[in-house]
């Protein structure tokens, strides 16, 4: 069924009402979050306003932001460890 008029309006202002949205302000937040490595899950969390891990990978992607990816060997064998070894 097509729109009505003006009905794609009120569902951006609902989104802007709901703040899921890509202000200035949150894209500044997205990449300062990454850039300290915030998982994607934990950036939207930080975001609220319903946004969604998706979404935050798909802001970053268009963006262009990427993660520093040279941990050591040892900083990867720590990480696996700690998901091995029994608590």
């Amino acid at each position: 069924m097509p729109a009505r008029a003006g009905e794609d309006c009120v569902c951006a202002a609902a989104l802007v009402d709901a703040g899921m949205t890509w202000t200035e302000e949150r894209i500044e937040l997205l990449a300062k979050l990454w850039s300290e490595g915030l998982s994607a899950s934990q950036i939207a969390a930080e975001l609220g306003g319903g946004m969604s891990r998706n979404a935050v990978l798909g802001k970053a992607h268009r963006l262009g932001l990427v993660r520093d990816e040279t941990k050591s060997l040892f900083e990867w064998a720590c990480v696996a460890d700690a998901y091995l070894i029994p608590q």
